[in-house]
């Protein structure tokens, strides 16, 4: 086989490999279009430069004819595929034009079916051979004239590159310039080779036909260009995000496969579309000011509302910018699940507690359409013993909507149970033409939940419904789920109210006659005891004054241990009387009313030191008091609480070398805690509990006399005041006791 053979074949075999991929190619990929017309011409152009095999090695002028002859018609037919080529290329919109051009060079072709390049021509071609570099010859031939296929050949080929270089001006103003310049300077080396085929033709030039040549380097060339695209285009088809590129004026050009699917229109629809027609209308004008900020070269990024080709709204997630090109690149995230949920659990965040199950019902169904893109929506009960659905609120077209009821057999929700809790329908009004708020408008997708009990039994539902697609994915199931279930816990939260409240009049009666006993009993027996006081004291005054005679007139008559008994007599009835008095002051200090008004507890302090010092002049005792703790409360009542303190700090300090007592005042936040200091015998703290107890005393009568009343009395009053006291000791340290009289305490000093 000849050196000039093998070149051919070689580029022949390239072209027909270069068909094959872009077969396979086209036969995968959603830019199909492309890739197969490409690849029909490639497999043309190899048997062209094929058949010239048989024309250089051509021994007389019929075996060159034939030859000639079939690679004039593989060469025709490659320019008939080419305008198509160039239309897909560059996403052309005007069909007409290929279709024109492919039609002259089809009549080409006929018109060398039926006069072969022989016949045309008065005299026979002339063969020439020529000698090749290496010595190798080859056969061409010269024409007297040009047929006049030949030159209607021409005109059209001139048409069809005016067209061409008509398209890449086009892509390359649109911003593909990239493509543009590739496809113009690949195209370019053919009319070349051609004008050179043409000299050939006429004797002017010496050479072989450069017109195969020219037609294996576009497609060569081509080839080069597309395949650097394929590691591109594949890691786009894998991308699960939409990647649109589109011209500066917004026309689709490239798209991937999650793209195409996400609008739900093949790419050849798709290119024929401009950004601004998937975009929902309300969102046009939006689109038009971002469409400016991408102009100056600014990255945008945020959510939009698109349509699909069967009208059904999403949400996408963009981030979109201008290419250095000048085409404009956009990535597109379905997000329509992830912003229906997150707008759902907002929305039902954002109802709180309602008054009852209807009031939650009728406010949940306008945010309920509004997450799921949806015109309709209600909220029915399920009414186990008629088998119907009673609507408890309904939403239509942005407004609350009329009641209805209808059969449960009529319904959708006819086919929910405990196993299956939703229900999803594309044709719902197909389905269940009979249901009530079906009868109103036309209904396309139906959604609905069941609402169900603690016990798995359906009290109710909650459906959503439009006259165009509802989308519904699981998350969405799974929120409209949540919205039931909440609806559902709103229905028993009401019953249990219901209860509740039955439970609680009950209670509120019992409880109100409980305490009015009660209050009763504390009356009574407040009553009791003052009376019991009030009528110990006679009796108790008279043993006193009788055992005092006996002692002062009968002196001589009485023996010592008769003496001795009158003695303990008298005693006892002074101890009784103490008890008496405490347990009187007791009583008033509980039922006595209150009469508040400011109160100086620093000047009762030194009032009732004062009185201290005169009854015990002896007794050397530090006093440490503020200036003035001014508080509002009862000054009987205080000055009681207060003596009582002081009296007990005098008293246990009896036996202190440098005896001290000290009125303090100190903020607890909004509180005053007021305490008395001394520093006298002290007390064990494991008795504090029952310090404030009546009658209950820590030391013996015979140590430090009292009645065991005093510190109760103290604890009754701060009680009524509103306040507490406690107090903290160790034996041998002396003793603190805070208090706290809440209500405008002031400090000074």
């Amino acid at each position: 086989m000849s050196i000039l053979a093998c070149i051919v074949a070689g580029l022949a075999s390239a072209c027909a490999y270069a068909g094959v991929a872009h077969l396979v190619a086209g036969l995968r990929q959603s830019f199909r279009a492309v890739h197969l017309v490409f690849a029909l011409l490639a497999i043309l152009v190899a048997g062209h430069a094929l058949s010239h095999i048989g024309v250089y090695s051509a021994q007389d002028v019929e075996s060159y004819l034939a030859a000639s002859n079939w690679s004039n018609l593989l060469g025709a037919a490659s320019m008939a595929v080419l305008p198509w080529f160039a239309y897909v290329y560059a996403a052309a919109r005007k069909r007409w034009i290929p279709t024109v051009l492919s039609a002259f060079y089809i009549l080409v072709i006929v018109a060398y079916e039926l006069t072969p390049i022989g016949s045309q021509m008065r005299a026979p071609p002339q063969l020439v051979t020529l000698i090749l570099p290496w010595g190798e010859e080859a056969t061409i031939h010269v024409l007297p004239h040009l047929p006049t296929a030949l030159m209607a050949f021409w005109l059209v080929t001139v048409c069809c590159y005016a067209y061409i270089y008509a398209l890449c001006l086009s892509q390359y103003r649109r911003g593909q310039r990239k493509h543009a310049i590739v496809f113009s300077l690949s195209i370019t080396l053919l009319p070349v080779a051609l004008v050179a085929n043409m000299f050939v033709l006429l004797g002017e030039l010496n050479s072989l036909f450069l017109g195969e040549f020219g037609f294996v380097s576009l497609v060569l060339l081509m080839t080069l260009f597309l395949s650097s695209d394929e590691s591109y285009r594949a890691l786009v088809a894998q991308a699960s995000d939409g990647i649109f590129i589109s011209t500066s004026d917004g026309r689709y050009i490239d798209v991937n496969r999650a793209g195409l699917d996400m609008l739900g229109y093949s790419f050849e629809e798709l290119r024929r579309l401009y950004v601004i027609d998937v975009v929902q209308r309300e969102e046009h004008k939006r689109f038009v000011e971002v469409a400016r900020q991408l102009e100056t070269g600014e990255a945008i990024r945020g959510e939009w509302r698109f349509r699909r080709k069967n009208g059904a709204s999403f949400i996408g997630e963009v981030n979109a910018q201008m290419l250095s090109d000048g085409r404009m690149l956009g990535v597109v995230r379905d997000i329509t699940e992830h912003a229906r949920v997150h707008n759902a659990l907002r929305l039902l965040a954002q109802l709180g507690p309602a008054r009852d199950a209807e009031d939650f019902a009728h406010r949940c169904l306008g945010p309920l359409t509004e997450a799921f893109g949806a015109e309709h929506a209600a909220i029915c009960i399920h009414e186990n013993e008629s088998q119907s659905l009673q609507s408890l609120a309904v939403w239509a077209e942005g407004a609350p909507g009329g009641a209805f009821r209808s059969p449960l057999s009529l319904a959708p929700s006819a086919r929910l149970n405990a196993s299956c809790q939703n229900i999803s329908l594309s044709d719902a009004g197909i389905e269940f033409p009979d249901y009530a708020p079906f009868a109103r408008q036309p209904v396309y997708g139906y959604f609905g939940a069941g609402i169900f009990d603690a016990k798995e039994r359906l009290i109710g539902i909650v459906e959503v419904w439009s006259s165009g697609p509802v989308e519904i994915g699981a998350e969405s199931r799974q929120i409209l789920e949540v919205f039931a279930d909440r609806i559902g816990a709103e229905f028993e939260r009401a019953i249990a109210h219901t209860q509740l409240q039955q439970l609680t009049s009950s209670l509120e009666a019992r409880v109100a006659t409980r305490t009015a006993e009660l209050a009763e009993l504390n009356k009574q027996l407040e009553a009791f005891s003052y009376s019991v006081s009030h009528d110990l004291r006679a009796p108790v005054r008279a043993v006193n004054a009788f055992a005092g005679l006996l002692l002062a007139e009968q002196p001589a008559a009485l023996n010592d241990e008769a003496k001795h008994y009158l003695h303990r007599i008298s005693a006892a009835g002074a101890r009784m009387n103490e008890l008496i008095e405490g347990l009187l002051v007791l009583a008033r200090a509980s039922h006595q009313q209150l009469h508040r008004e400011p109160v100086d507890l620093c000047e009762l302090a030194r009032e009732i030191v004062s009185s201290l010092r005169e009854n015990d002049p002896q007794r050397q005792v530090e006093i440490v008091f503020p200036p003035a703790a001014i508080v509002q409360g009862d000054r009987r009542m205080l000055n009681v609480a207060m003596t009582n303190l002081i009296e007990n700090a005098w008293k246990y300090t009896r036996n202190s070398t440098a005896a001290s007592i000290e009125f303090c005042l100190r903020r607890d936040g909004d509180d005053t805690v007021f305490s008395i200091r001394d520093n006298g015998v002290g007390f064990d703290m494991r008795y504090t509990e029952r310090l404030f107890e009546p009658f209950h005393r820590l030391h013996s009568p015979s140590e430090f006399p009292g009645s065991g009343i005093g510190l109760a009395t103290v604890a009754r009053i701060l009680q009524r005041h509103g306040g507490r006291i406690w107090a903290q000791s160790a034996p041998g340290e002396g003793a603190t006791f805070y208090f706290t009289i809440p209500g405008g305490s002031q400090l000074a000093g």
